[in-house]
């Protein structure tokens, strides 16, 4: 197994994980339970007492909400059933409001304090004062109360940075450094054309590599360059000469296959 990339930002896949798990125990008892598979179940466990840890120093009873950005969401059903399996308020942004620096959420006749926000809010949009001002969203203000530590924001503003592919070439050394140990995943092979001989690398394979910007606006898609005709290349190559910092090259990894049973039989799904 190999990690493609990192999500920090406000990563989803938990609340899934989970569905698909309760799916397979109804659809098939006899293989669920005779495989003796690895219980899920107390990773939400910790992962609710870890949240609670988080809260400022003054709750003594903290109070926990998952920010999400409502049902017109991707992943609206992951952030609903993440919400009812940690047992904690699902909230959109008209839900809070920061009042002399704090974090409250409305209630029926009532403004009751938040603690902690478990976010899945892409950040930029966490609030219009501080960075979108077009957001609709965030919550105005939530920056400030999270710099004066009334309320803390998992994952943090900001944790997306640690996204950039350009990361990747240097993890195996950070986690030696950081943690005294070595990644447990591998990350696939890549290379930052910002350093030379990655550069060299990239441009000398560029027909078998995917390219990847380090710029995460959404214009900035990855590259195949076994999809890229003779010239579209010439011209990727050009791009990356011109701007060796703002790409990085991977090694092109093919999805392992299983095998499942469909409604016309057998089948292979990635």
């Amino acid at each position: 197994m190999a990690v493609l990339s990192d999500r920090t930002q406000a990563p989803s896949g938990t609340g899934y994980a989970m569905a698909n798990r309760r799916v397979v125990s109804r659809a098939l008892p006899g293989l669920y339970r005779d495989t003796s598979i690895h219980r899920i179940g107390p990773f939400f466990q910790a992962m609710r007492i870890a949240l609670q840890a988080l809260a400022p120093s003054r709750a003594e009873a903290p109070r926990i909400v998952l920010l999400t950005s409502g049902v017109a969401s991707e992943t609206a059903f992951d952030q609903a059933f993440l919400s009812s399996l940690l047992g904690f308020p699902l909230v959109e942004g008209s839900d809070l409001v920061v009042r002399d620096g704090q974090v409250w959420q409305r209630a029926i006749g009532r403004l009751e304090p938040v603690d902690v926000i478990l976010r899945r809010v892409d950040a930029w949009f966490c609030d219009p004062l501080d960075l979108r001002p077009d957001s609709q969203l965030g919550v105005p203000g939530v920056v400030e109360a999270s710099r004066l530590g009334t309320v803390s924001i998992v994952n943090g503003l900001g944790a997306g940075v640690l996204e950039n592919p350009a990361l990747l070439p240097f993890l195996p050394r950070l986690c030696e450094v950081l943690l005294d140990q070595p990644l447990r995943l591998p990350s696939v092979p890549t290379w930052w054309c910002g350093d030379e001989q990655g550069q060299r690398h990239v441009l000398e394979n560029l027909d078998t590599m995917v390219l990847k910007p380090v710029s995460r606006q959404r214009m900035h898609n990855s590259r195949f360059g076994a999809q890229l005709s003779l010239g579209e290349r010439d011209e990727l190559a050009r791009q990356i000469a011109a701007n060796p910092g703002g790409w990085v090259g991977q090694e092109t990894i093919q999805p392992s296959t299983t095998p499942g049973i469909g409604t016309h039989g057998w089948s292979l799904g990635r």
